[in-house]
């Protein structure tokens, strides 16, 4: 349930980014916060029910780090949307195509992570052994490949953005960039759940 609203908030994040009402994008930033709150009880809730003293099938700690990149990426949801309400922008034509292109990648990060998370239950109740095993390590690989494209995007995203700057009000350069950032954020976070269920199945 915590993974389904962390993947939520970031498609409302860049649902915000795709509309250019503002209207729209101050419902959607209110939709974002109340899921963001949301999951922050739904987080608390599944720490209290973490024994600490009982035996668990994986280290206490990387379960706990694995619930905390899931509140990372919900918390740059709720960034991306604060940002794009910090005043009015429109996003320069010259850079749709591109925006539109990194978005995409981004969304895909953070869905393969989702898909990964998936295979957590299963690969419990198999003791981190067997087919399973292998079938995450690939996706693994995958989610890391992605999630490089994307910072690659977000590069070129941003030499773009900034051989815009004397067109642009210096304010708007700087929320896009920040907004890109943001997304990039969101990118960096579903890898690093990746990263925290390999050591899960390594140790």
């Amino acid at each position: 349930m915590f993974w389904d609203l962390s993947l939520v908030l970031s498609k409302f994040a860049i649902l915000s980014l795709l509309t250019f009402t503002l209207w729209t994008k101050n419902v959607t930033a209110q939709q974002i916060s109340e899921k963001e709150h949301e999951a922050d009880v739904i987080k608390d809730d599944i720490r209290k029910t973490i024994p600490k003293r009982f035996f668990l099938p994986v280290y206490r700690g990387d379960l706990l780090a694995y619930l905390k990149q899931q509140d990372d990426m919900a918390d740059s949801a709720e960034d991306v949307a604060v940002l794009l309400n910090m005043k009015s922008l429109l996003l320069p034509e010259e850079l749709t195509e591109t925006v539109f292109t990194y978005i995409g990648s981004v969304l895909s990060v953070c869905e393969k992570a989702y898909e990964i998370s998936n295979f957590l239950p299963n690969l419990v109740k198999a003791g981190f052994e067997g087919r399973e095993v292998d079938t995450v390590l690939q996706m693994i690989a995958t989610l890391e490949k992605q999630e490089h494209e994307s910072d690659q995007m977000q590069f070129h995203l941003s030499q773009k953005l900034f051989a815009l700057e004397d067109q642009l009000k210096p304010t708007d350069v700087f929320l896009w960039f920040k907004i890109f950032g943001e997304l990039g954020n969101l990118a960096d976070y579903a890898e690093k759940i990746g990263d925290r269920l390999r050591r899960m199945i390594s140790t």
